[in-house]
């Protein structure tokens, strides 16, 4: 049965989570710990507690996440020279390894991506359909959720480096090449500034400063 999942409001607090992991790093420093005392308190640290940890970050924070999502693809395609229906579609999963950067300033850094590229922030005008989650001092982090729907909760970054791409039949387990699916992808849009944003629930593995937290 999947974990019940805590409402993350704009006052939500890593007290408990940090303290844990004061406790495992304690018990790792010490010769007469148990393995198994160590492997229980790191598995306790489950998806939300992972996301506390990431909205305490002060700063810049390079991160490496697993992303597990449903590409977005046509119901038809041209694999050959006539139109097919889409075999893919809805059995298929976009699994991401990429590099990124949270914490940093996103305004200032879209700003400057457009301006190079000759183009104006016109968002305002159109409206943004988040808004961001904030710290226990009223810092802006790295979360944010729908505008409509506190409880849909993303991150935001930078990439820096895509590590890998696959898709996965969830039928079969097999994989499925770029070449075979490609045809029946959508169009991506332009990123002008690098920044993606994924839903919290698409969020398999997290690795920071060397320590990596599973969170399927």
């Amino acid at each position: 049965m999947p974990k019940e999942r805590k409402q993350m409001t704009t006052a939500t607090t890593a007290t408990p989570v940090l303290d844990r992991l004061k406790v495992i790093e304690n018990l790792k420093a010490r010769v007469d710990a148990s393995e198994d005392a160590i492997k229980v308190l790191e598995a306790a640290i489950d998806r939300d507690e992972a996301l506390e940890i990431m909205m305490q970050k002060r700063g810049a924070q390079i991160m490496t996440f697993q992303f597990r999502t449903d590409p977005k693809m046509n119901k038809t395609g041209k694999p050959y020279d006539v139109k097919v229906p889409n075999p893919y579609l809805g059995r298929v999963k976009k699994v991401v390894v990429v590099n990124g950067i949270i914490g940093a300033n996103y305004e200032k850094r879209l700003a400057k991506a457009l301006e190079a590229k000759g183009k104006t922030d016109d968002r305002q005008s159109r409206g943004s359909w988040h808004r961001p989650v904030l710290n226990e001092t009223g810092g802006f982090t790295a979360l944010c959720h729908h505008k409509d729907d506190e409880t849909r909760l993303y991150i935001r970054f930078f990439w820096t480096r895509f590590l890998s791409v696959k898709y996965v039949d969830t039928v079969t387990g097999k994989e499925v090449t770029e070449a075979q699916i490609k045809p029946f992808l959508t169009k991506r849009s332009e990123n002008d500034a690098q920044i993606l944003t994924y839903s919290v629930d698409a969020i398999e593995v997290v690795k920071v400063n060397k320590k990596v937290i599973d969170l399927t």
